[in-house]
């Protein structure tokens, strides 16, 4: 098995400052490492907005799912 807590669901509570597609609050999910944790830190390239109609709990699940299926 490879490492656990990579993958996560949230809101945006900073951004870089070459970030300009999201904001503080943004509702997001993607994938970085120790996101275990209540703040979590990744590339841009690694976060997507979350859909109105998806709750948190099933955005955090989506990334692991789209891994598995490609891999």
């Amino acid at each position: 098995p490879g490492k656990m807590g990579l993958e996560f669901a949230g809101r945006v509570s900073a951004v870089g400052s070459s970030v300009t597609d999201l904001k503080e609050g943004d509702r997001v999910f993607g994938m970085g490492s120790g996101c275990f944790g209540k703040r979590a830190r990744t590339n841009r390239e690694r976060v997507a907005k979350i859909s109105d109609n998806v709750s948190c709990a099933e955005a955090a699940s989506m990334p692991l799912v789209f891994c598995t299926v490609l891999g």
